[in-house]
């Protein structure tokens, strides 16, 4: 092979080596580029500094120099990514605990908002039924927290994350067990309903908790989207129980011939959403950012409304601001917790880059520095 052939071929494989080798861990083209700078910015760092103590060479001046300041030109990389992450995070989720999440939850209050709570942490399957409890304990400190301090909140359940992947039953005995400490302390449950799979069981099994603590005469509301075709009839069907919505305007699929359950144009989901807000008025509350359907319900029904919007989107704020400044009760939905049970609804809102979810993820994989720690953080 001529030498000019021989030096294109070593090229060609540097280039691999140097750019497509990152990747290949994850097999993932589209994290490319957070791959590449994660392979230059930690790996080759390690590579380096292993080899240095590998052939104990720190006695030398120039590479000693170079072992002592890579850890600190490459943390402080790491670290501006993340601090930038997690202050995006932090707009986005009321706390990483119950306390933070109740003194964030004060504040808002005083800017007129009411606070829709949801605990982090979903999907809990058969395998995970020690979380499910220990979320369901968490809801119950959550209640009283809520009723102790005086907060003008109310709580957000994913069936998922009590027991719904279980089965139906463990969701609607948790949920029954929620219901029961919070009647009786005036505040309002609210249950999302995650997956049309498992909407009857949750529409259901909310309904018969309803029933089971209607002495109380405390209401339960059901998140229930409108792109459904039979979203109409389950409306009714809440509405008849003695139940309320919390109505999600949900997606149109136009021309999607999988989705033959779900509308197919922009305006059949318009009528149905404005139909199950009729359908079902009283203690209404419209979960939408899209100030001209609010005002089409409002004019419907002639019937007041609670509106409800994300925390920290910014397409949400100047509407979440002009409902407020009209008088209509407005709330603000956000999840509290640490990072690992908060980003399966982060990573829903696509306002995060992959770069500082890698970079969160990579933080809470971190050990624990327990010598690092105040003596007595293990007794309070």
């Amino acid at each position: 092979m001529p030498s000019c052939q021989k030096l294109l071929v070593i090229a060609l494989v540097g280039v691999w080596i140097s750019l497509v080798f990152p990747t290949m861990r994850h097999f993932s083209t589209h994290e490319f580029i957070s791959n590449a700078r994660y392979f230059y910015r930690s790996d080759v760092p390690d590579m380096i500094r292993h080899t240095i103590e590998r052939y104990n060479m720190t006695h030398a001046p120039v590479v000693s120099t170079l072992y002592e300041r890579l850890p600190v030109a490459f943390d402080r990389l790491d670290t501006s990514v993340f601090d930038q992450a997690n202050a995006k995070l932090h707009t986005l989720i009321l706390g990483t605990d119950l306390y933070s999440a109740i003194e964030r939850a004060k504040e808002i209050n005083t800017d007129g908002y009411h606070v829709l709570i949801n605990l982090g942490g979903e999907h809990y399957d058969g395998a995970h039924i020690r979380e499910c409890l220990m979320q369901v304990a968490d809801y119950i400190e959550l209640v009283e927290l809520i009723a102790h301090e005086r907060i003008n909140a109310s709580v957000s359940i994913k069936p998922s994350g009590i027991g719904m992947d279980v089965n139906p039953e463990v969701f609607e005995r948790n949920l029954l067990t929620i219901a029961e400490f919070a009647a009786p302390l005036g505040v309002r449950i609210e249950v999302d309903v995650e997956e049309k799979a498992f909407r009857d069981a949750t529409v259901d099994g909310v309904l018969r908790v309803l029933a089971a603590v209607k002495n109380y005469r405390v209401r339960i509301r059901v998140a229930h989207q409108a792109e459904f075709t039979d979203s109409v009839h389950v409306a009714e069907k809440i509405a008849a129980a003695g139940g309320s919505l919390r109505l999600v305007r949900g997606k149109a699929y136009a021309g999607d011939s999988a989705s033959e359950s779900t509308w197919s144009t922009e305006d059949e989901l318009q009528a149905a959403f404005i139909a199950c807000a009729k359908a079902c008025p009283h203690d209404l509350a419209l979960a939408t950012g899209i100030s001209s359907l609010i005002d089409q319900v409002v004019e419907a029904i002639d019937h007041p409304v609670e509106t409800q919007f994300l925390l920290g989107l910014p397409w949400h704020v100047a509407v979440m601001e002009a409902q407020r400044d009209l008088g209509r009760a407005a709330t603000v939905y956000a999840p509290i917790g640490p990072w690992k049970s908060v980003e399966g609804y982060v990573r829903r809102r696509n306002v995060m880059t992959e770069e500082e979810i890698e970079a969160l993820e990579g933080h809470a994989a971190m050990p624990i520095d327990v010598d690092a720690m105040p003596s007595d953080i293990f007794f309070k």
